[in-house]
């Protein structure tokens, strides 16, 4: 019998049929109803009168206090333009003036948001209300010494200087930090490129992956850098596959984040039994070649030396760990077969061409397992 394993794909999807006896697992998250716009705003509202380890804002914010609130950039997929009014909205009702708010992009090494980017980031009214600007990762910081692991920390000046911090990011599984939002909006997301630099090649460890947050180097050293920084206060959501809150948590900086985590895995979390491991211009596509191509510890090596750059490399890293163990094959609409090439990938018309080729080569009676959105899934390993 024929089993018929549905993968979204953009504002579609594609399919893929298998027969029964090849099909190991195909995970599927465990995702709540849509929400409609006034439910996303609630359960922001709901979760900043119930904050986890902290104050709440009525208590943590006065009417005279300077306030810089973090946003992360257009590489993670927060709807801050339906968080960050809500979050306005009750500081607001404190008495916070508009010009004692300052909203800073924490882009890391991102490129620049324009106007027009801010404006679909945070919504074009705030863009209008409050002043909002990019992150600098080479000026205008301030040193607040080392974190625990050593990483010497330069943190931007606006945010230091804040009376009150309010952090707005997004859980969900990350390679390198084992998940997003909690303090990766500090680092790198308002930190100096010496304290990026000196954060990310702390991936060379084996906790460095995702889903591990305890005695995860990468990630500790974030949290620690989170307290150092001062930050008071997350808002983090949590998205369903079309990018709609169905979950939000605030509060400290690594206890909300940590529920936030136990959240986020109800969702999109699977069994380890039940699971595997499993750029645009063509100099730009073999610059990836080259790197992800190239034997793990030898990219670290370079990493480590600072002749390949940390902020990306640590990235380039796990992509040359699984294609150092895996065969990986791209399937895209976007992508041709001599762009695939150019990323040193093999290249299939379709998801059921690329499973059949390779049945074909390894056997007709291999088992495969399917992840539909696997950049999402967090493998679970029971303890």
């Amino acid at each position: 019998m024929r089993h018929t394993v549905n993968i979204p794909y953009g504002d579609s999807g594609k399919s893929l049929e298998v027969d029964d006896r090849n099909l190991s697992f195909s995970v599927e998250p465990r995702v709540p109803p849509g929400p409609t716009a006034r439910e996303e705003r609630e359960a922001v509202r709901r979760a900043i009168r119930n904050p986890i380890g902290t104050p709440s804002l009525d208590e943590l914010v006065q009417p005279q206090n300077e306030v810089a609130i973090l946003v992360d950039d257009f590489t993670r997929p927060t709807p801050a333009y339906k968080v960050v009014p809500v979050v306005l909205e009750t500081l607001a009702k404190i008495g916070v003036a508009d010009e004692s708010i300052r909203i800073i992009i924490a882009r890391g090494t991102h490129r620049r948001l324009s106007r027009s980017d801010m404006e679909q980031k945070v919504g074009k009214e705030t863009v209008e209300r409050f002043r909002v600007e990019n992150h600098e990762s080479d000026a205008n910081l301030l040193p607040l010494g080392k974190s625990e692991q050593g990483t010497p920390v330069w943190i931007n000046q606006t945010v230091v200087e804040a009376d009150v911090r309010i952090a707005i990011g997004n859980v969900c599984a990350h390679p390198v930090a084992g998940y997003g939002g909690g303090a990766k909006i500090i680092v790198p997301g308002v930190a100096g490129i010496e304290t990026i630099h000196a954060n990310h090649p702390l991936c060379d460890h084996p906790n460095v992956t995702i889903g591990i947050t305890e005695g995860n180097p990468v990630r500790e050293d974030m949290n620690d850098i989170g307290r150092i920084a001062r930050l008071d206060f997350i808002v983090n959501t949590i998205l369903n596959p079309q990018k709609e809150i169905v979950r939000a948590v605030v509060g400290d900086v690594v206890s909300a984040h940590k529920e936030g985590i136990k959240l986020y895995n109800e969702i999109y979390g699977a069994k380890a039994d039940e699971a595997t491991e499993g750029p645009g211009s063509k100099a730009g596509r073999e610059s990836f070649r080259e790197l992800a191509t190239m034997a793990p510890d030898e990219l670290m090596t370079l990493i480590r030396k600072g002749e390949v750059s940390a902020s990306g490399g640590a990235f380039d890293y796990c992509y040359s760990k699984a294609m150092d163990r895996n065969r990986v094959v791209l399937v895209s609409d976007n992508y041709s077969e001599s762009e695939a090439r150019d990323l040193g990938v093999g290249y299939a018309d379709s998801v059921q061409e690329a499973v059949d080729n390779s049945l074909a080569d390894i056997g007709a009676q291999r088992r495969i397992g399917v992840l539909p959105v696997g950049g999402l899934t967090v493998p679970l390993v029971e303890k």
